[in-house]
Order: C-alpha cells, then structure tokens, then sequence
C-alpha cells in the first residue's frame, strides 16, 4: 500500500464508529458510487474500520449490504469461554476472509487507515500494515462484548476509545475529506435513564460524540445523520434503515461534496459552509 502523505490531492473519507448504526456508511459509499466518485484514502475506527476495509478491497456496496445481512455479528456459537468478551472475535475471522479475499494491507486498492486501542498501555494504536482482519476486528472489539484481540504484542479493543472519527489522521494526505459520524445525540427523558447501565452507556456516548465534534474540524464536509440516533448499536434488524438514512444523508451533502472537489484551494468549502 502507497502512503503517499506528500501528496494532497487525495480524496478522503473518515468513517466512525457506531455498531450497526455504522452501516449508514455504506449508504454514503452507494451515493457516491452513483456520481461516480472514489475516494482513495479511508481512516475508519470499529464499524468504520469493517466497511472501509471491504471498500479498499473493491467489494461493492450491494455486497456489503449481502454480507451484513447473511453474518450474524452476535452469534451464540461464537461464544467467548474463558476469554474477557461475550462474544470471540477470532470465530469472525472466516467470514471476513470470505468477504476481503485477501488479508493484508499491500494488496488493498485504496489506502487504509484502522484505530484501535491498546487496553494494556492505555494508548491510541494506528495500523495500515499486516493483517487487515485482525485489524478491524480489534477495531471492533466494543469492551465487554466482543474479546479483545491479540495484534503484535498488544492487546486491542475498540478504536473509538480514543478516536472515534479519525479524519485528523489523513488530514496532511488528503485535499478533500468527507467525514461521517453515526454516532448523533438526541435528548432522552428522564425514565430513559433509569439504571446503572443506562447511565454508563449515556455517558459513553456523549464522550464518543464529543470526539467526533472535535474531529469535525478536519473535515470538509461532516455528514451526522440524526435519525440514527433512534437505532439501536447492535440491532441487526435495523440494518436495512441505517442503510436508508445514511444514504438520504449523503444526498442531501453530495452538492457539497461535489462543490468542495470541485475546489482547487485546500480547505476553501469549509470557510464557506462553515464561515471559517
């Protein structure tokens, strides 16, 4: 894989986190797949991280769509014993081999940025060389739910602990970044909030999205989705409405995608959307 960071002609695209609600993303991808637009440079974290992966490696949206819809992600046959985790990641990694078809970073057709987080040294971890699969699905590693992943010496979970949309990382490669973030705050009542758990989860999501507002600025274009806010992270059943909502998102910035390709000057969109 070129890492090309000399050049900033690049068009970029920095997916987030966000579980199923990441399959909007793919809606995005479609969108711009119709007006004939290719991104070359992708930096995803968990659900990012998955379908940027699959899009450097030239499977097509329809596809991606196929292959959600055919995995169930929280299978009880992948049961994690005596492992930290519900569920064992490593029983994934024939499903993705299938879908990638090759597991290494050299022989993408796009270039490829993965988050992760080193639970052990407490740190952000940046991989775009070696095992794509095992990758990704440490990107994945939501704690508590999924194992964490062994991945050179570390041990690695969900990149969205410490970047959750991770558009600052391809800044000084790319002319142009699209970031989407699924990850959008409504406000709940009172009797939402009503346990322990549904506090904690709370507040690690307005972390998360805290994130993704400060990682906004390296964006030319930052495409949030309100909808998903109603979509649960792990209901595969609403995958199909994820899908939906991120592609009507994208229609309603590809003016502004295209506007801001259009540009010559680095940046210019954004001081003129934004007034910065």
């Amino acid at each position: 894989m070129s890492n090309d960071s000399s050049s900033n002609e690049h068009f970029g695209l920095a997916l987030s986190g966000g579980g199923m609600r990441g399959i909007a993303h793919i809606g995005l991808l479609r969108m711009l797949e119709e007006h004939h637009l290719e991104p070359s440079v992708i930096a995803g974290t968990s659900a990012g991280a998955l379908i940027g992966a699959m899009y450097a490696s030239g499977v097509r949206t329809e596809q991606m769509l196929d292959f959600f819809r055919e995995t169930e992600l929280l299978d009880i046959s992948r049961f994690s014993f005596l492992k930290p985790g519900l569920f064992d990641l490593v029983k994934y990694e024939a499903d993705f081999q299938q879908i990638l078809g090759h597991d290494d970073f050299a022989t993408l057709k796009k270039q490829l940025i993965v988050v992760a987080s080193d639970i052990l040294a407490g740190e952000m971890v940046v991989i775009n060389s070696g095992s794509v699969i095992k990758a990704i699905l440490a990107s994945a590693a939501f704690p508590g739910v999924f194992t964490p992943i062994d991945y050179d010496q570390r041990m690695l979970v969900d990149g969205g602990l410490f970047n959750n949309l991770p558009a600052d990382l391809i800044r000084d490669r790319c002319r142009v970044i699209v970031g989407m973030d699924v990850n959008p705050i409504l406000r709940v009542s009172r009797e939402t909030v009503h346990s322990t758990v549904s506090v904690l989860r709370r507040a690690s999501e307005l972390m998360i999205r805290k994130q993704s507002l400060e990682a906004r600025k390296y964006c030319d274009v930052f495409i949030s989705p309100p909808e998903l806010g109603k979509l649960d992270t792990f209901n595969q059943k609403q995958l199909d409405e994820a899908f939906e909502i991120g592609y009507a998102a994208a229609q309603q910035h590809i003016e502004a995608i295209l506007e801001c390709l259009d540009k010559r000057e680095p940046g210019f969109w954004k001081r003129m959307f934004w007034g910065q």
